[in-house]
């Protein structure tokens, strides 16, 4: 239903922009008003979640994390949460909030950073 797919897209969009204000304390109409700082880690967390589902991960570990650098403003947005794994590691183990937040930052990180940068 390509309706609800707008729906759904917008609805992403708005809760990504509310955590960039509760980050930054302000209101944002869009984007480009919010803190560079706060939205510099959602591109982060966007090119992690891609590299992510690319290499067909959901869990990801500490390595992970650094290898992509992912720094610490962009785990502190709260869209990443540390989960237990079942391996024999003792290196903590994280996943996005849920399985279509990872797919759609890595789709925002593609429509604004990639297609826009192509354009």
């Amino acid at each position: 239903n390509i309706g609800m797919d707008k729906c759904s897209t917008a609805l992403y969009a708005s809760l990504l922009l509310r955590v960039v204000e509760r980050r930054g304390g302000g209101i944002y109409k869009s984007f480009d008003e919010a803190n560079p700082q706060h939205v510099q880690a959602l591109v982060e967390l966007g090119r992690f979640a891609f590299r992510m589902l690319a290499s067909k991960k959901v869990v990801f570990d500490e390595s992970d994390l650094k290898q992509s650098r992912v720094g610490d403003e962009a785990r502190r947005l709260g869209l990443l949460q540390s989960c237990k794994d079942d391996t024999s590691t003792n290196e903590r183990q994280y996943r996005f909030a849920h399985l279509s937040l990872q797919e759609f930052l890595a789709a925002w990180f593609m429509e604004r950073c990639v297609v826009t940068d192509a354009r």
